[in-house]
Parts: C-alpha cells; sequence; structure tokens
C-alpha cells in the first residue's frame, strides 16, 4: 500500500481506510477455492499452521503453476503474491461453477495430478457427486477411475471419456440422468430419526401431499409401492 500513501493528504483518513482497506472477504473466498482444490490444507482456518503465511504463498504458486501448464492464464502476470486478482479470482469462480461448462481432457493417464485432475476430483467427491472418497490433490488413479465406472452406471456407458466430460459440465450431466429410464419416476425423500414430525411435514399425516404425489406418479402402482415400502416404514419428511 505504499504506493498510495499520496491518498493520506487527499481524502479523508475514514474514507481512504475504506479505499486501501484488503479485501478480506474475497480473500476467504478465494482461500476456500483453494481449499477445495486441494491446495491448502482442509484446516488451513480451524488449525492455522506456524509458518501460516509461507504455506498460503506456496498455495498461490502452486495454483498459478498448474493454470499455466494447463494453458488457462498463460501470460497473465498476477499483480499479488499470495492473494487473488481480478483475472484469478474470475478463473477460481468458473473452477468450481456447477451451473457452466469447464472444458475437462478425455482422459487421464494414470498418476497424473494437475488442475485438470483437480477439477475432476472435486465434482466426483462427496461436495457434489459423491462418487469418489480420495483426496481432491492425489493423483489420477484406480480410485479415480471408479468414481468414473459408478458415474457411468448412472449414465448407462462404459466410455469413461464421456463421464470425464459430464462432470465438466454438471447441468448436462443433470439432464443426461433424468433421461436415463432407470431414473424415471424416481421421488426424492428425506428419512427422519428422532422427535416426531410435525404434522405438516410427515407424509403419513399430509394427506394433501399424498393426494398431489399420487398424482405426479400418473401411476396408482407405482404409487403404492412406494407408500407401502417407503411411507408406512415412517420417518419421512416431505418437501412442499
Amino acid at each position: 500500500m505504499e504506493d498510495f500513501d499520496f491518498l493520506g493528504d487527499l481524502l479523508p483518513p475514514r474514507l481512504r481506510d475504506q479505499l486501501l482497506a484488503p479485501d478480506k472477504l474475497g480473500q476467504q473466498e478465494d482461500q476456500a477455492v483453494l481449499m477445495d482444490l486441494g491446495y491448502l490444507p482442509d484446516d488451513f482456518w480451524q488449525n492455522p499452521p506456524p509458518d501460516h503465511s509461507l504455506v498460503l504463498r506456496q498455495a498461490w504458486q502452486s495454483f498459478r503453476q498448474e493454470y499455466r501448464a494447463a494453458g488457462l492464464l498463460r501470460h497473465h502476470f498476477p499483480a499479488f503474491e499470495a492473494e487473488a486478482d481480478e483475472a484469478e479470482r474470475q478463473l477460481l469462480e468458473l473452477l468450481l461453477d456447477l451451473d457452466g461448462d469447464f472444458a475437462l481432457p478425455s482422459s487421464f493417464a494414470e498418476g497424473e495430478r494437475n488442475l485438470f485432475t483437480r477439477v475432476l476430483h472435486y465434482r466426483l467427491g462427496t461436495s457434489v457427486l459423491a462418487v469418489f472418497a480420495g483426496n481432491v490433490a492425489s493423483p489420477f488413479s484406480a480410485f479415480s477411475r471408479e468414481g468414473l465406472q459408478i458415474l457411468g452406471k448412472w449414465l448407462d456407458t462404459s466410455d469413461l471419456s464421456v463421464c470425464i466430460q459430464l462432470s465438466g459440465d454438471l447441468p448436462a450431466l443433470t439432464r443426461q440422468l433424468l433421461a436415463q429410464p432407470a431414473f424415471q419416476n424416481q421421488v426424492v425423500f428425506f428419512r427422519h430419526e428422532g422427535l416426531p414430525l410435525a404434522p405438516g411435514l410427515d407424509i403419513e399425516r399430509n394427506r394433501p401431499f399424498r393426494k398431489r404425489l399420487q398424482k405426479d406418479l400418473g401411476d396408482r402402482s407405482a404409487y403404492r409401492i412406494f407408500y407401502r415400502e417407503v411411507v408406512r416404514r415412517g420417518g419421512l419428511c416431505c418437501l412442499h
């Protein structure tokens, strides 16, 4: 901030502090993405390492090396050492954006680890598709393939390249899943264990909801099966 010290002579102190204060909220959001992608440890905030600043700088350095190697922001020169500038912030948002299309390679080699494998593992992992339980930063391995194979079963395909590509385009993946015959007339529900549910949330006691569900299913036998196998077991809550 030394380059802007002259502002103190031009602006009221309170306004100067507002203009020159670091974007702490933005920095926290950026660090959260670095944790999601495995550049920072998951407990970076809860258990800050003694060399906190060094670990943060190394995380940014690794991220920058990998996005350049991936051909992203190849000729970009960041303005800060231990935080993102605007171009990098937009890239971070793109990497974790679940509503857009991020192009992934069609295949990965055993042991490959880069920005693309991190994005793939994040999307396959517990935060999104929950078919991969490994570390986001781990190299591509048999565990990665196993997650893709599970996704392939959902999509009724053995072509893992299709699964990889659709992992980068979750809206397209959702459309493909909904088009699968196995997912037709599926009902999503929550099982509640513990205290009794309020009448408005208990499917067993919510007659209007049950009537609407039967109408939506459009098949009396499908509704009877759902009611017999799921609802009568109790502990289910409905969404309005």
